[in-house]
């Protein structure tokens, strides 16, 4: 589970349906950067954004994003899982870019592949994942495989 973005009372009622031989494994999600296209490094301190993702569960995307920016200011636009982003959808893009007055359109690194080159000032929200306790993590990579 990834701890850092779910309470403890959802980590516990994950628990209580495992089997007792089943191990919870916890892992943080952190922001490696926020960069446009090229690789340039981003500051939004003074823009308007709108965050714009076609993930399964968009609110953990949003949740950290305003975890680790409290003080930017966004509107979000979901779209469905593993959108495409044809005509129909960069002009609804758009047109709320235009309506909310967006400096910045902050994405995450899978839609990036798919809005790259079609949205001007798209900014690419970049995480990593890593293991809450490292050790215990390579114990039960052990265990399974052997």
């Amino acid at each position: 589970t990834r701890c850092n973005l779910s309470d403890e009372s959802q980590i516990q009622k994950i628990q209580k349906i495992l089997p007792q031989n089943k191990k919870v494994v916890r892992s943080l999600m952190q922001v490696k950067a926020l960069r446009d296209s090229s690789g340039k490094i981003i500051d939004l301190k003074n823009g308007r954004i709108g965050l714009i993702s076609g993930i399964a569960n968009p609110r953990s995307f949003e949740k950290l994003f305003s975890a680790t920016y409290p003080e930017v200011k966004f509107d979000i636009l979901d779209f469905k899982d593993h959108q495409s982003y044809g005509p129909h959808e960069l002009s609804q893009i758009e047109k709320l870019k235009k309506q909310n007055n967006w400096d910045f359109i902050v994405t995450t690194e899978k839609d990036e592949v798919k809005l790259k080159g079609k949205i001007p000032s798209l900014v690419i929200f970049e995480i990593e994942t890593r293991m809450e306790d490292e050790k215990q993590w390579k114990i039960i990579l052990d265990e399974l495989v052997g």
